[in-house]
């Protein structure tokens, strides 16, 4: 039914039996457009013909109100992005441990942020508004958004927006948590090791320090990694074991020291729980791979007076080892496994120490 006082007013009528004030009109190309204006029993029909004049007026202006509509429909938000990062980026390519932290920041402050919002619509001053919001939890804050700008920048390369607004804002500045085992430290962690009772928990431990390695790497290794030829020994990671896994391209080969190679000797020869394949098996399951090393390492860390050293910082104490021996930044980083160099800058300051004390015995020799 057509209005008799506007040209393309109409109700229309579906086959269900709804009815529907709508209005025709023609874009810029000559093509025909409907705009749906509301259900008859929701919308008087003078409401509907004013509303239906002003999208004629508009039409005759230059603007499409279909295709605006369409475009609005067809945005992206937040929310969806975070959806799209999870199913076609995420869950394909990072640990699950790490999807899991993903899964919190989204949680706890990027959807009570940002979860609303069109991606297109992000601007710097929102995202310097967030960060800054979060003050007190610097780490958090930096954390999240850094999961935000992985986000965006795959926001850009999908074409849903055309630049990546994270990537101004500045971080906060955060005190690393490193801790470096002095030799005196070192041996004393050493002597719990030696008698506690968790003989593979202690020989794991004990590997960790040697290698620098991290704790999945030394726990997911099985015997054919691993070449024990004395004064040639190496242990060849699996790429897909190493940290960053999908953008890893090689295997990571490790020397070991002549010590590390006779722990695995001598752990081999001496297990009670042993294992065709895995180094370190679980004690109550030997067909699996042991999963953590906390109750020992809670254990033996308060045993030695080192209550505040974390295992991970066994990896810090090697590098910090092997600088203060005379190891360049590129060597150490080669041995620790890492595949960017400003990741091993962290321990610049221990190499300048190496460095300093060297100068300070030269000019000490000259001077005398």
């Amino acid at each position: 039914m057509f209005d008799t006082q506007l040209p393309g007013f109409h109700v229309r009528v579906q086959p269900t039996g709804r009815k529907s004030y709508s209005v025709f009109y023609r874009n810029g190309d000559g093509r025909q457009r409907t705009v749906t204006l509301g259900r008859v029993e929701l919308i008087k029909a003078e409401q509907a013909r004013v509303q239906a004049r002003q999208l004629l007026v508009d039409v005759q202006n230059g603007s499409d109100p279909s295709q605006a509509r369409r475009d609005r429909r067809a945005v992206v938000s937040v929310s969806d992005l975070w959806e799209d990062y999870l199913t076609l980026y995420a869950r394909l390519r990072k640990k699950a441990s790490s999807v899991k932290n993903d899964e919190v920041l989204w949680r706890l402050h990027l959807q009570p942020a940002f979860g609303q919002h069109r991606v297109d619509a992000i601007k710097l001053r929102d995202l310097t508004v967030f960060h800054s919001s979060m003050g007190d939890r610097k780490g958090a804050a930096n954390r999240a958004l850094a999961l935000l700008s992985k986000m965006m920048s795959l926001a850009v390369e999908w074409e849903l927006r055309s630049d990546n607004p994270c990537k101004r804002v500045v971080r906060f500045p955060e005190n690393r948590k490193e801790r470096f085992l002095t030799v005196e430290e070192a041996g004393r962690l050493n002597a719990v090791l030696a008698r506690d009772w968790d003989r593979g928990g202690a020989a794991a431990i004990r590997f960790l320090l040697l290698t620098g390695a991290r704790r999945s790497e030394v726990l997911n290794a099985t015997w054919q990694q691993f070449d024990l030829t004395e004064g040639e020994a190496v242990w060849v990671v699996p790429k897909e074991q190493l940290k960053g896994a999908t953008r890893v391209r090689c295997d990571l080969r490790r020397p070991l020291s002549n010590e590390a190679a006779s722990l695995l000797r001598d752990w081999k020869r001496d297990s009670a729980v042993t294992s065709l394949t895995l180094v370190f098996p679980s004690r109550t399951h030997p067909s699996k791979a042991r999963s953590d090393l906390k109750d020992i390492w809670h254990r033996v860390r308060q045993q030695a007076g080192l209550p505040g050293v974390r295992l991970h910082d066994l990896r810090h104490s090697f590098a910090s080892a092997a600088i203060n021996a005379g190891a360049s930044l590129h060597l150490v980083g080669k041995a620790l496994g890492h595949r960017d160099v400003r990741t091993t800058e962290r321990y610049a300051h221990v190499e300048d120490q190496s460095l300093r004390s060297v100068a300070q015995r030269v000019s000490n020799a000259f001077a005398s």
